[in-house]
């Protein structure tokens, strides 16, 4: 569904670009508006039926009273105060779900600009909910943390025993939980995915040294049929079992489509809204360009630049398969069954050990297929069920198959039961 409304929104916007290129207009400024209006135009389609939001420009106002800079276009929420004699308004920051930068040729500058008016919101947002202890949305940073590194968090007590690096990596996806989503959407500019890479990553370096603040790191930048985007969690989490996080990844399709994801997803978060989620089974090719290392030392984590050159990245674009769920075999959809009805189990735990023994595998062998397919996730000695509770589908020739997605288990099962009935 996601990808034939993404497609029918990148319809309406090469028709609206038609009209602006059949215009004679030279002033900057006009040509600026028109821009920023299919941006507007666009957005408020990808909306669902939400009472009370809308699209907007204007300013938003931080915690301490101060103004942003002119925001291009905004989802807000509620009634915002109107600048008198225009159709711009000022929103509080607590009333903002997104905000973007709308530039028709992305450069390096244009690049600089956009971020630094995106990442005064974010340090408002951050103000706002330090000063009012706004409570993190815990659950769901838990599970993107666990589905990225495989470790389970369930309270504050477990977050203290992480080692720092870890917790570094739990607040960057707990504070993107209560941030307002920062896009900024060029027309055109860079030709190659590299080029959009390499300029990203340069203009969000800290002026004076080779490090980037990743909570100001923009959440996508569009430029014509490429992305940068942050996978923080929401939506994208991208796990590897070797202590690596890809944070920042290129991607080379749809940018609309990865757009409404990350839309609808904030709206979820930030105004409970009960929206339509992902159900397609066709996975971005997402590269990795920010690469983030953690061990349990005391150290920070290590960010790591991926320089990849446009043979390299091509590779990526190979077809990837449709998402399926995982396979399991008798002792795993066995065990995981028990983590559903029991909760988490310890590998030492003689009854655990002696199944495992009797179905002639070892416990730390199903511990260690279940993390790897992000069913499970684990914190001293145990192994906790990643979502509560894990959905396991058998079909009627007895394979399992589990996930803790149920809209794309389903997709998947109607996917296989048509491919049957052909």
């Amino acid at each position: 569904m996601i990808t034939k409304f993404a497609d029918l929104l990148q319809q309406f916007q090469d028709k609206k670009l038609g009209e602006i290129q059949g215009q004679d207009i030279t002033h900057k400024l006009t040509i600026g508006e028109m821009f920023e209006g299919v941006t507007a135009q666009i957005t408020n389609r990808a909306l669902p039926p939400v009472p009370d939001l809308r699209v907007e420009r204007g300013f938003v106002r931080g915690p301490n009273g101060e103004l942003s800079r002119e925001v291009d276009c905004m989802v807000v929420t509620g009634s915002g105060a109107p600048v008198p004699n225009t159709s711009k308004y000022v929103y509080r920051i607590d009333q903002v779900i997104c905000v973007l930068e709308v530039k028709k040729t992305l450069n390096a500058s244009e690049v600089r600009d956009a971020r630094d008016k995106l990442a005064i919101v974010a340090k408002m947002a951050r103000e706002f909910h330090l000063e009012k202890k706004t409570p993190v949305k815990f659950d769901r940073a838990a599970l993107s943390f666990s589905l990225i590194t495989g470790k389970h968090v369930g309270s504050l007590s477990d977050f203290r025993r992480l080692s720092p690096s870890l917790q570094a990596i739990f607040n960057l996806i707990a504070t993107e939980t209560l941030l307002p989503l920062r896009i900024i959407y060029s027309f055109g500019g860079y030709k190659t995915e590299s080029g959009l890479r390499t300029a990203v990553v340069e203009a969000c370096e800290q002026e004076g040294r080779a490090s980037i603040d990743l909570e100001g790191f923009p959440d996508q930048v569009i430029c014509g049929s490429f992305s940068v985007l942050k996978a923080a969690g929401n939506p994208y989490c991208l796990s590897t079992d070797d202590n690596q996080w890809s944070v920042v990844v290129s991607c080379s399709e749809s940018p609309i489509r990865i757009m409404l994801e990350l839309i609808w997803e904030k709206l979820s978060t930030l105004a409970n809204a009960g929206v339509f989620f992902n159900d397609d089974l066709r996975p971005e090719k997402l590269k990795p360009l920010l690469m983030t290392e953690w061990d349990t030392s005391d150290r920070k984590p290590i960010l790591r630049h991926m320089d990849y050159s446009e043979k390299q990245l091509a590779q990526y674009n190979k077809e990837k398969a449709p998402w399926e769920p995982s396979s399991l075999n008798d002792t795993e959809a066995t065990v995981l069954m028990h983590l559903n009805q029991l909760g988490p189990t310890d590998l030492n735990d003689s009854q655990f050990l002696s199944f495992c023994a009797s179905e002639g595998t070892s416990g730390n062998s199903i511990a260690k297929s279940l993390l790897q397919k992000r069913l499970v996730s684990e914190r001293d000695g145990k192994i906790f069920p990643i979502h509560d509770p894990i959905i396991i589908h058998y079909m009627p020739t007895g394979e399992a198959y589990a996930s803790f997605d149920q809209r794309l288990l389903a997709s998947w099962l109607e996917e296989r039961l048509r491919s049957s009935q052909n």
